[in-house]
C-alpha cells in the first residue's frame, strides 16, 4: 500500500514539473485582449476566422476579436476593394499587416481591409464548390489508436491495446466518446481481458465552468467484475484553457454498480475527483495526464476508493501537423480493496500508433 500511495504521489510530481510549454505552428494569430494563437488559419469568411490546432482541435473566433495575424505560406487574400492576390502575411509591431506577393511590391494594410482569406486554390465565397465544402465540415473528429507487442524463445508474450474515440465540440459544448479494448497473454495463459466503453458530455455555464455527465461501462476478467456501471453528474472548472495548455478539474456524484464473477453484486453511491491535462511542449511534443480518484461515499471512502491515472506522451509522424501519431503511455490502476487473490495495483505501459480522422 505505503509503495502505491509513493508512484501515485510521483506521477503527479512529474506532470507539475513539465507544465511549461510553447507551441509553433503554421500561423499566428492575434486578439484584441493580447492573446496569440497558433495553428493552421483555414479561413477567413463571414465575420468569422476558422484555425486549425493539433491541441484543442477546430477553433471558431468572431472578427471582431482578431486584431491581426500572419502566416508561414502565401494564402489568398481579398480586400474589400476587391482586390484579391495570393501573398504572405507578416505583422508590425504598430499592428500594420504587410502583404508579400510576386505581383508586385509589398503592400501594407490593417487588419480591416481583409475581407476574405482562404489557402491557395480553395474554393470563393458563395460559389457552389465553397458551399459543398462547408457542408462537408463539421464539428466532429476522431481518433483510432492501435499497440500491439509479442515476443517468442523463452516465453511466449502477446499484447493488444486498441482504442476508438470521437469528439463533437461546438461553442458551448463538448461530447466524447471512448472504446478501449485491451488484451495480453504470456505462454497461452491470459494475463489482461479489459473492456471499456466511456461518454462524456460537458456543457459551459461560464467562460471556465461547466457542468457533465458521464457514464462509463466496464469489463475486467483479471478483477473479477463481471462487468462495472458508473453514471456521475457534477461541475467542472478549466483552470487553465490555452490553446496549447489546458487544465480542467471535475468533482462528480454518481451512482456504481458492480457485478463480480463470483454472483456478488455492490450497488454504492460514489465520488469522482479528477483532472485533466494537457501541455503541447516545443512544436513536436504533446504531454497528458488524466488522474481520477473514486471513493465510495456509502461505505467508508477512505478503505473502499480506487485511482486511475493516464501519464502519455505523443510525437507526430513525419510533419508536425500529421495526421499520424506515435504515442506512449503509462497507466495505473490502485484498489486499496481489491477481491480476493486480486492485486491491488494494475500498471500497463503502452507503445501505438494513433490515426486522427477530421
Amino acid at each position: 500500500m505505503r509503495t502505491s500511495r509513493k508512484t501515485f504521489n510521483g506521477l503527479i510530481g512529474m506532470f507539475i514539473m513539465l507544465c511549461v510549454s510553447f507551441f509553433a505552428s503554421a500561423g499566428t494569430v492575434y486578439l484584441t485582449d493580447g492573446s496569440i494563437l497558433k495553428g493552421e488559419i483555414k479561413l477567413l469568411r463571414d465575420d468569422q476566422l476558422t484555425l486549425q490546432t493539433r491541441y484543442a482541435g477546430e477553433l471558431e473566433l468572431p472578427r471582431s476579436q482578431v486584431s491581426g495575424l500572419e502566416t508561414e505560406e502565401a494564402m489568398t487574400v481579398v480586400l474589400n476593394n476587391g482586390e484579391e492576390l495570393q501573398a504572405r502575411l507578416t505583422r508590425d509591431a504598430q499592428g500594420n499587416l504587410s502583404l508579400a506577393h510576386d505581383a508586385g511590391p509589398t503592400q501594407t494594410i490593417v487588419f480591416a481591409q481583409v475581407f476574405d482569406l482562404r489557402p491557395v486554390g480553395a474554393p470563393a465565397a458563395g460559389t457552389a464548390a465553397a458551399q459543398d465544402e462547408a457542408e462537408l465540415d463539421g464539428p466532429w473528429s476522431g481518433s483510432l489508436q492501435a499497440g500491439v507487442s509479442g515476443s517468442s524463445g523463452n516465453s511466449d508474450n502477446q499484447n493488444i491495446d486498441v482504442r476508438a474515440a470521437t469528439k463533437r465540440e461546438t461553442e458551448n459544448n463538448r461530447l466524447s466518446l471512448e472504446a478501449l479494448l485491451n488484451k495480453a497473454s504470456q505462454n497461452d495463459q491470459q494475463t489482461e481481458d479489459e473492456i471499456r466503453g466511456t461518454a462524456r458530455l460537458e456543457q459551459d455555464v461560464s467562460k471556465r465552468a461547466f457542468v457533465f455527465g458521464e457514464f462509463e461501462a466496464e469489463r475486467d476478467q483479471f478483477e473479477d467484475v463481471d462487468v462495472r456501471y458508473r453514471a456521475t453528474v457534477g461541475p467542472g472548472y478549466f483552470f487553465l484553457e490555452e490553446p496549447d495548455h489546458v487544465l480542467k478539474a471535475r468533482l462528480g456524484l454518481g451512482f456504481e454498480q458492480e457485478r463480480f464473477e463470483d454472483a456478488d453484486t455492490n450497488n454504492n453511491f460514489v465520488l469522482t475527483l479528477g483532472y485533466d491535462y494537457r501541455v503541447d511542449l516545443w512544436e513536436w511534443f504533446r504531454l497528458t495526464h488524466k488522474f481520477t480518484a473514486i471513493p465510495d461515499i456509502g461505505d467508508e471512502p477512505s478503505k473502499n476508493y480506487r485511482l486511475e491515472s493516464a501519464l502519455g506522451g505523443e510525437l507526430p509522424l513525419g510533419s508536425k501537423d500529421s495526421l499520424w501519431r506515435l504515442r506512449g503511455e503509462y497507466r495505473h490502476e490502485y484498489d486499496n480493496n481489491p477481491e480476493a487473490g486480486v492485486e491491488d495495483l494494475d500498471t500497463n505501459y503502452l507503445l501505438s500508433i494513433i490515426r486522427d480522422f477530421e
